[in-house]
């Protein structure tokens, strides 16, 4: 229904820390600027889309940086608490515009990370 789920268990992660949790099934342990996860995903229709990430992030350490990369577009964004790494919850970022066909996703951080940048469950991608 014109809509993408990009979900944990499903990228190739890179970096010295981040890992797959399998509590929550989220990414964690985003610790270091290398640190990165890529989906590659086959947008079946082009258009533009809104973008939300499914995330949690305790308050202390919020306020990292992140930049999503996708077909030749960034979407930044800076991580905003939920209260604790068990609070999960989903946030709007943006809207990009995607072609039709594959495409590869990225997610890193955006500058240094001060702890743990996020736990991530899962990015949507809503055709509007």
């Amino acid at each position: 229904g014109g809509a993408l789920r990009l979900l944990a268990t499903t990228p190739r992660i890179y970096g010295p820390s981040l890992v797959f949790e399998e509590k929550y099934r989220n990414l964690g342990y985003w610790c270091s600027p290398q640190d990165f996860a890529a989906w590659t995903l086959d947008v079946p229709q082009a258009g533009r889309y809104q973008v939300s990430l499914d995330y949690a992030c305790e308050n202390g350490a919020a306020g990292d940086r992140f930049v999503i990369q996708v077909g030749g577009q960034s979407l930044a964004g800076q991580v905003e608490g939920t209260g604790s790494w068990d609070n999960y919850r989903t946030k709007m970022i943006g809207t990009i515009d995607l072609p039709a066909g594959p495409v590869e996703l990225l997610l890193r951080s955006d500058g240094p990370v001060k702890s743990a940048m996020i736990d991530l469950r899962g990015i949507r991608l809503v055709r509007k």
